[in-house]
């Protein structure tokens, strides 16, 4: 996994987190810096989004943590596995 400042942290652990309650809206610069730095990927709302995430609209902008991204938050929480030992 790459290495990130305490900023990128930071704000992953506040997206994760509203995220991990059901949220769907976050302070767009923390979203902004997290897919700035490749940690999650962004896309345009669809209709089947917007029925399962209350407070979207379709075509609205829906960010997402990509692969990276959940690894990240899971060495956040402390769910990170470095491997068989």
């Amino acid at each position: 996994m790459s290495t990130y400042t305490t900023h990128v942290i930071a704000a992953a652990k506040r997206v994760s987190a509203i995220f991990e309650f059901g949220g769907d809206r976050c302070d767009y610069h923390d979203l902004d810096l997290l897919h700035f730095h490749s940690l999650m990927t962004k896309r345009r709302c669809t209709e089947s989004d917007a029925a399962r995430l209350d407070s979207m609209e379709p075509g609205e902008t829906l960010y997402e943590f990509n692969e990276e991204g959940d690894a990240l938050v899971a060495a956040i929480r402390g769910e990170h596995t470095t491997g068989a030992g």
